[in-house]
């Protein structure tokens, strides 16, 4: 039996124990959702023990989760199902019918028997959510059988907890419950960021445990933090500044789990939860919402705040976030890199073909790539204040050079390119 240690622990019973089985191996990630279901749950007055059984086997995660529902005495179990496969082919091939893969990653799988596993050992009610849960609910939940389930955000549902274990389910927005033979769900809302602060001492405590003291704190403590591996940039602390895409882009499921209006965070909730994380030595953000650019106002007042801020540190903050190349011109551009934005490990464009873009529901064209890749040319030539640091955008530049040539363009073509020009005008 492997020990499990879950820190100080609170009295018995807890309310609820909360379980992720779907973390990457490749890409570890402190969950997110741990974060902000716990913020909710605090404000509802319910305590909540996480657990994540990222790198251990099924039978050592089953025997963890046994050994956690003995410790707390939860009066309800969730699962949270972030992602459900994986693109990485070593995941599921093997080099032959005898050899397993090399490292098999089954959450969705993994997931089932955990939730039969506490069937087993309690009786307690089991509840699933997550984003990729959200994605295909009803599906979900008849593969995983919980007792009742969550599509989105469950800010209602925390608010009603006691009601729901005592068997209500009217009225209770995005719950999803089992009523004569199949699963019905409730009024859908989408619900937008908490107006309070969502880090708490045992959080951290927590995520410097998950990825280990030193490795997360030599990370914050780089010059320019998260710019070695892929793997790094899991090392930023999340903060949700925005939620919602009004998009439609073929390969995305962001609308449907988040809502397409852009809900936004408050500017002052977002500036104390960044000086909270401070005080713990954290510096590298990812700042979470679906695209910066529908929320344009709301990102640059959000940067000249960091600027302000990182005035006053030996350190300045960095962070990351998702953008597409529409409605930043290079001046603003310009203020988002002093204010720290690393956008070095974004990837190529999807493809630089306006028809293939418009098939995809993709909200810009060739000319908007071309010219926001002239820009970052142009800035990676300028030294770029943060704090008394010079930094550029060298990485983004790489990555837009490989568009480029996938694309069949070269540096020479976007250096000449003209507001307004075409694609075959500049090629």
């Amino acid at each position: 039996m492997l020990p499990v240690y879950t820190g100080i622990r609170p009295p018995k019973p807890v309310d609820i124990l909360f379980l992720n089985l779907s973390n990457l191996p490749g890409r570890p990630v402190y969950p997110y959702a741990f974060v902000q279901v716990s913020a909710l749950a605090r404000r509802a007055g319910l305590s909540v023990v996480r657990w994540d059984g990222l790198d251990l086997s099924r039978q050592q995660k089953l025997d963890c989760i046994a050994q956690l529902v003995k410790d707390h005495q939860p009066r309800a179990v969730a699962f949270t199902v972030r992602q459900a496969d994986s693109v990485a082919a070593d995941n599921y091939i093997s080099i032959d019918s005898k050899t397993p893969p090399k490292n098999p990653w089954f959450p969705v799988e993994d997931t089932r028997a955990a939730i039969l596993r506490v069937r087993e050992v309690c009786n307690a009610k089991i509840f699933a959510g997550g984003f990729n849960f959200t994605v295909n609910s009803v599906s979900a939940a008849e593969y995983l059988k919980p007792d009742f389930a969550i599509v989105g955000e469950p800010d209602e549902f925390l608010q009603h907890f006691d009601e729901v274990l005592m068997g209500r389910t009217e009225g209770i927005s995005n719950l999803l419950y089992r009523a004569d033979g199949e699963w019905r769900q409730n009024q859908r809302v989408f619900w937008g960021p908490l107006d309070d602060i969502e880090y708490t001492e045992d959080i951290i405590d927590e995520i410097f445990r998950f990825h280990g003291e030193r490795p997360l704190r030599n990370a914050h403590l780089e010059a320019v933090p998260g710019l070695g591996s892929y793997k790094e940039t899991g090392i930023s602390i999340a903060i949700e500044i925005a939620r919602g895409c009004p998009c439609s882009c073929v390969f995305c499921c962001e609308p449907k789990v988040k809502g397409t209006t852009v809900r936004l965070r408050n500017l002052d909730v977002i500036e104390a939860e960044i000086h909270n994380l401070l005080r713990y030595g954290l510096r590298y953000y990812w700042f979470i919402c679906s695209e910066l650019n529908f929320a344009k106002d709301h990102v640059l007042e959000l940067a000249e705040r960091v600027i302000r801020i990182n005035e006053t540190l030996p350190l300045p903050i960095f962070w990351r976030s998702y953008f597409l190349p529409v409605k930043f011109n290079k001046d603003e551009f310009r203020l988002l890199l002093r204010s720290g934005l690393l956008i070095e490990q974004s990837g190529p464009f999807t493809t630089l073909s306006d028809e293939n873009l418009k098939q995809m529901r993709e909200p810009y064209r060739v000319r908007h790539a071309l010219q926001h890749i002239k820009n970052l040319m142009e800035l990676n030539e300028e030294p770029t204040r943060v704090s008394g640091k010079t930094s550029t955008s060298l990485g983004s530049l790489v990555m837009a050079r490989k568009s480029l040539r996938n694309a069949g363009f070269c540096s020479h073509d976007v250096r000449n390119l003209q507001p307004g020009e075409t694609r075959s005008q500049v090629r």
